[in-house]
């Protein structure tokens, strides 16, 4: 759980701090932190009863979903076939998204380091890295992937340690604020946040990998722990860059260095090999969506299976490739890009679907006063509040960067 915080949602908190201020920023970040925990709690405990009830020892996301929406009291309905698409639809768009996310990432910083003065957008920067994202991007098998992303934890965790040192050299700046009076900024935090710390689906492959299940989910346990870690780790983080840079922080602390000494220069580069090493793993999970959905179908329809099964493989990988290497061309600010993905698609995921599925598999079983209902509907409508607040402020602010470009 902690490694699996260790990515680009480190370096991108600090400038959602600068919108709500120090304090502030300590207090969502605890809040939206416990609110997670909860949701994943009672995704976990989910995952318990439907592997009970469906008789497997482990599921999904996607098959938890369709397991309590089939035998629930929501069988059959419209509204289960509606979750259902949402959940496919969110699962597939936050990974198209998140690696979007990276290759903005990974422009950025080679047009930090080849180009200082912007001659070239950073648009051109995103095409540029296309076919070497490709090559990553064609690795089959998910064994291949795996050892690059560790690799790739270890680089981002150094990066990180650097930017913490530079942010404590010569002590506090002086434009950090305790709380911003601005306070239509404050959702903007919110997607930042989510993009951070929220891994719903990784959730429960940790448990299910794990020797002692049983450790997981009870008080005190992994998934506390972890989490509790994790909050801490990022405040620090968070906090300490924030009150070297205050409002000036961007959406990559790092590049807020104003000397590209060696110290730096490692940890931008360090950063491009950590995020290269990912991009591949985060691009096999929509892959493998359409593949298991569509592509299965119509290889076993084709007359000349090897060949379709080629086909699709170079298809499905160009496909991806291409479309987040577009989206990073189309919008190359990492703070909106981020924010967006956070609020949409890990909101919905995260902090509204698990409420859902509590409420729904413990039909007819909400206790005394019905406290579960109570409860899970004030936590869901919570989820509902900050995911719509969030998203709206960064379609606003996408839409003010695609009109004016700034």
């Amino acid at each position: 759980m902690v490694k699996s915080a260790a990515g680009t949602g480190i370096f991108t908190l600090p400038n959602a701090f600068a919108a709500v201020g120090m304090y502030a920023g300590i207090g969502w970040t605890i809040f939206l932190g416990l609110t997670l925990t909860i949701a994943l709690h009672m995704l976990v405990r989910a995952h318990y009863k439907m592997c009970v009830i469906d008789k497997k020892p482990n599921l999904t996301y996607e098959e938890l979903c369709l397991s309590v929406l089939a035998t629930g009291p929501l069988k059959g309905t419209l509204c289960a076939r509606l979750l259902l698409y949402l959940v496919n639809f969110t699962l597939f768009v936050s990974y198209i998204g998140i690696s979007s996310v990276y290759v903005i990432f990974i422009a950025g910083i080679i047009q930090e380091l080849a180009d200082p003065e912007k001659n070239i957008s950073q648009g051109v920067y995103t095409l540029m890295t296309f076919p070497f994202l490709l090559l990553v991007n064609s690795i089959r098998n998910l064994r291949d992937i795996t050892p690059l992303s560790i690799v790739g934890n270890i680089f981002v965790i150094i990066s990180a340690l650097i930017g913490v040192a530079y942010a404590l050299k010569d002590g506090p700046g002086e434009t950090w604020v305790a709380i911003q009076p601005n306070v239509k900024k404050y959702p903007k935090v919110i997607g930042t946040i989510f993009f951070s710390l929220c891994s719903p689906g990784l959730i429960l492959e940790i448990e299910r990998n794990m020797k002692t299940p049983w450790n997981f989910e009870k008080p005190c346990g992994v998934l506390d722990s972890g989490m509790s870690f994790v909050m801490f780790f990022y405040i620090c983080v968070s906090g300490i860059v924030y009150s070297k840079w205050g409002d000036n922080s961007l959406g990559n602390f790092i590049r807020n260095h104003p000397d590209r000494d060696a110290a730096t220069v490692i940890a931008l580069v360090f950063q491009i090999l950590s995020i290269y090493f990912t991009y591949g793993l985060m691009c096999y999970l929509p892959v493998l969506i359409i593949h298991e959905k569509y592509a299965i179908a119509s290889i076993e329809r084709s007359t000349t299976k090897k060949r379709t099964e080629i086909l699709w493989f170079v298809l499905l990988r160009l496909g991806v490739t291409v479309i987040t290497c577009a989206l990073g061309a189309a919008v190359p600010r990492l703070d909106i890009f981020t924010g967006l993905v956070g609020a949409i698609c890990l909101g919905i995921l995260g902090a509204i679907i698990p409420f859902i599925l509590y409420i729904v598999i413990h039909h007819g079983d909400y206790g005394y006063y019905k406290w579960r209902l109570i409860a899970s509907s004030f936590l869901l409508f919570t989820g509902v509040v900050c995911t719509l607040c969030a998203t709206v402020t960064y379609t606003i602010e996408l839409y003010n960067f695609l009109a004016t470009g700034e």
